[in-house]
């Protein structure tokens, strides 16, 4: 749900109602097109509501075209106290409730690839399940990886690529911005096999008659071999700094549940670099630890942990010979 609450009782449950059912007019509609939502009164038990007037509001939110970012709906209002600007308009004549908008000025941004909704009464005691809303006249699904995931693929295995569209497509798929693969024959599916060589980000872009574009985007990882050694006598968890040679520098984390890690900085050009692939404690396997050389004495260098799932620490400052943390 898109509203979270801590410690409410089982019996809440009894009070959500189940999916509704909606149109929207027209549909399939763009982000600045105008809009109608339309629920038919069936949906809503009023009486179980305990609401009169017909007080019904709408509970939005909105997402960017890859389906992240969400945003509230500046016209809510407060979970407790919904905004009249969100109330449906009642038809009483075809018991429908109905609100007419268009995404871009409802939802104050550009962008917008989807939107979920939920309806409730003004206090928010009663509501239904969140329901989703695609925006454009064309949208892309990946079936598989998942939009947005991160999957891990040995260097010379491959992986087949899927997705679907709503509406017949072109499909492009980009490896860290190269082209790899095209279609020339519309299609509402979308199947490639990928053979990875190396980390890659990729995009998939579908691309209907009408020239209207969605991507898709995702990341393949290959795995890394973790040398295991015993951890030099200097060097401790944090910067190290040698104690006859000011041109080395030893790092050290700890990072359990990783499976590996990378240092990035200014001396490797913030680039992922298996020279820099941290190695592993063999007295305490989530130790991680690198020795830096070849460092200029009283030069600063910042630097980032990147672990395999893309987390990344706080970026930290270091010279070969004094501490700036």
């Amino acid at each position: 749900m898109k509203k979270l609450y801590s410690g409410i009782l089982l019996l809440m449950i009894a009070i959500i109602s189940g999916q509704i059912s909606y149109t929207i007019t027209p549909n399939p509609f763009n982000e600045t097109d105008a809009i109608t939502l339309t629920i038919p009164g069936s949906q809503i038990d009023e009486s179980a509501w305990g609401i009169s007037n017909n007080a019904v509001y709408f509970w939005s939110w909105s997402l960017d075209a890859n389906y992240q970012n969400s945003q509230d709906c500046p016209t809510n209002g407060s979970w407790n106290n919904s905004n009249e600007l969100n109330k449906f308009n009642y038809n009483s004549t075809a018991d429908t409730y109905s609100l007419s908008f268009t995404p871009t000025a409802f939802y104050g941004r550009t962008g917008i690839g989807r939107f979920g909704f939920l309806l409730k009464d003004k206090t928010g005691a009663h509501q239904t399940t969140d329901v989703l809303v695609n925006v454009g006249i064309l949208n892309i699904s990946m079936t598989n990886p998942a939009a947005n995931s991160l999957t891990s693929v040995p260097s010379g295995n491959s992986i087949n690529i899927a997705a679907t569209a709503n509406v017949n497509a072109t499909f492009q798929l980009k490896a860290n911005g190269s082209v790899i693969n095209t279609t020339s024959t519309p299609s509402t599916s979308y199947s490639y096999s990928y053979t990875v060589t190396g980390d890659a980000n990729m995009e998939l872009i579908a691309t209907d008659a009408n020239s209207n574009a969605k991507n898709a985007t995702f990341i393949l990882q290959v795995p890394r071999n973790v040398v295991s050694e015993a951890i030099p006598s200097w060097i401790r968890q944090g910067i190290n700094y040698h104690p006859t040679d000011q041109t080395k520098v030893g790092l050290a984390l700890y990072a359990p549940f990783k499976n590996f890690v990378h240092v990035i900085g200014s001396f490797n050009n913030w680039t992922v670099n298996d020279t820099y692939l941290m190695k592993r404690d063999t007295a305490n396997p989530d130790l991680y630890w690198i020795e830096l050389s070849g460092l200029t004495p009283q030069q600063l260098y910042t630097f980032q942990y990147r672990t395999n799932d893309l987390k990344k620490s706080c970026r930290s400052v270091f010279s070969a010979d004094s501490v700036f943390l």
